[in-house]
């Protein structure tokens, strides 16, 4: 890790994401890996960004990995 990248993780407090390809972007994952990568619960998720939630069949559903880390960079309303 170079001084530059150390110092911009030291002021933010959070861990430089690796880069993803478009495609790795837009692969559609399961709710329980949603969650992972978002920090946040299904059922919130669902409630409040019922946009972003494909519908892949009539029970099967899930979200893009883009979305759901853009998810964990939102403020939270706590």
């Amino acid at each position: 890790m170079t001084r530059r990248m150390a110092k911009a993780s030291e002021k933010s407090n959070v861990p430089e994401l690796p880069q993803l390809t478009d495609l790795e972007l837009n692969r559609i994952v399961r709710p329980p890996e949603a969650e992972r990568l978002s920090g946040r619960h299904w059922d919130t998720i669902a409630r409040n960004y019922p946009e972003l939630i494909i519908r892949m069949g009539k029970r099967c559903v899930g979200m893009r990995v883009g979305h759901a880390l853009q998810l964990s960079k939102a403020p939270t309303n706590a």
